[in-house]
């Protein structure tokens, strides 16, 4: 039975791979001045380390897509060249990430699903089972930066990180009156406190992003 957690989608995902899988099929004469047509089918990258899949981006596309190879990459945008440059076939983002509309307006790329699963918890976590007061460093990621107010929580400084699973690791390796902003995942698997649920495991749209050319060529068959 499909998990409900993401039984709304726009397409079947196997179209995804059977876009790169049918151009490579086709007249290799072809060419194109953006890029070399030679991403592997089934292949996919989005952010966070696949070894681990605690960011929620890994953890969803493991889920989703498990028979894609994925790779994971420091950022959404250097996913998005990956893509561009034919080196994987496509791009996983949440919606709630403040720079998806580059993705969007991105002539290279074409959005070619959107779906909807849960997220996990996301939490205010500390190295001790009491939060810092005030608190030294806060460590996030952009895309929870409106799930707390630096004021209220009397943080000093703000260290904006590449995902949620390297601010639970730049945590780890900060002094004690530091906390971060990260999903359960994290917090489980790096024995980080949980202080405080700022939002609980809610569904979330993720959109599936290909390159453009090759969108093209499908539509042209």
């Amino acid at each position: 039975m499909q998990d409900a957690s993401y039984s709304h989608y726009s397409t079947n995902h196997e179209l995804v791979g059977g876009i790169a899988a049918n151009f490579l099929a086709g007249d290799e004469s072809r060419e194109s001045n953006n890029a070399v047509h030679s991403a592997p089918a089934f292949t996919m990258t989005t952010l966070g380390d696949p070894s681990t899949s605690l960011t929620c981006s890994t953890h969803v596309a493991s889920i989703r897509y498990p028979e894609y190879q994925l790779t994971g990459v420091p950022s959404f945008e250097d996913g998005a060249n990956l893509v561009s440059e034919m080196r994987v076939a496509s791009l996983l983002v949440p919606g709630a990430y403040p720079g998806v509309n580059r993705f969007l307006n991105d002539p290279r790329l074409v959005l070619k699903e959107t779906f909807i699963h849960d997220i996990p918890h996301m939490v205010l976590v500390s190295r001790t089972p009491d939060l810092p007061q005030p608190i030294n460093t806060l460590y996030y990621h952009p895309a929870t930066r409106s799930l707390f107010n630096p004021n209220d929580l009397l943080v000093d400084t703000l260290v904006e990180v590449s995902s949620n699973e390297v601010a639970g690791q730049s945590l780890l390796s900060a002094t004690n009156d530091s906390a971060a902003v990260t999903n359960q995942l994290v917090a489980d698997a790096l024995g980080l406190h949980i202080v405080r649920v700022l939002r609980p495991s809610k569904p979330m749209a993720w959109l599936l992003f290909v390159a453009a050319f090759i969108d093209k060529e499908q539509n042209e068959e």
